[in-house]
């Protein structure tokens, strides 16, 4: 998979909205949402998946990069889930998924709702 940077000012972008993700891992397809809220380069929010639960978000946007991250808890264990795309001309954001420091790595694609 190949991911083309696309370059926007971090003033230039707003990701805030509603996404439905497709996640996917070698544990298959995921479909979680993300409400972002976004202040400047600074992001909060809210995901929420089957497989994750319901989680509180934080990240930035900077140099056309979006980032957002939270932690998850599964089988009693605390793990760090990290978020890193770009945002596309189509409106789209791809890019990577990093769950436990490299012990799950995926891809997504998402899509603002109503968009």
């Amino acid at each position: 998979l190949e991911f083309r940077r696309v370059l926007f000012r971090s003033q230039d972008v707003d990701v805030s909205g509603t996404w439905r993700l497709t996640v996917t891992t070698d544990q298959g397809v995921t479909h979680p949402t993300v409400s972002l809220r976004q202040d400047g380069s600074a992001l909060a929010g809210d995901y929420s998946s089957a497989s994750l639960g319901e989680q509180v978000v934080e990240g930035s946007v900077a140099d056309g990069e979006i980032l957002f991250r939270f932690s998850a808890v599964a089988q009693g264990r605390e793990f760090p889930v990290v978020y890193r795309g770009v945002l596309a001309a189509d409106g789209t954001i791809s890019g990577t998924i990093d769950i436990a420091g490299g012990l799950l790595t995926g891809s997504f694609v998402g899509r603002r709702e109503g968009g």
